[in-house]
């Protein structure tokens, strides 16, 4: 257990928001590697001092809608829902954030992606060197 622990220190240099960031990407990879209906694209991943940043889409091909409440999708069969995940992770020596907002649609952008945006555009974060 020593030597696994000293390979990720090793690694991510005590970096918490590094081990987040990789585990993010990696679940993601993972999801896309259950079915040859889903694939895993990232719009943006960043990392600097503290922060981390990722902005990636998982989409499911060949699924059927009903009860839709996105006005982009309507139901029926052999469609594609697109999955919109943002996460930011900011540690601090004592604690750590973690916001993670997700936002499914069928095509353009759902009102809750809108929403989200608007949301997120209020946030400051405090980057530490």
């Amino acid at each position: 257990m020593s030597y696994l622990k000293g390979k990720f220190e090793q690694m991510f240099d005590s970096d918490v928001a590094g081990y987040v960031f990789v585990d993010a990407l990696s679940k993601m990879l993972q999801t896309s590697a259950l079915s040859s209906n889903i694939s895993f694209g990232i719009n943006s991943a960043q990392k600097q001092f503290n922060v981390m940043y990722v902005d990636a889409e998982l989409t499911f091909s060949n699924v059927e809608i009903s009860n839709s409440l996105d006005q982009f999708c309507t139901n029926g069969k052999d469609k594609a829902v697109t999955l919109r995940r943002e996460i930011f992770f900011v540690s601090y020596p004592q604690e750590s954030y973690l916001i993670r907002a997700e936002a499914p649609t069928c095509g353009g952008r759902s009102a809750a992606s809108d929403w989200i945006t608007q949301w997120l555009s209020g946030l400051r974060i405090s980057v530490k060197a």
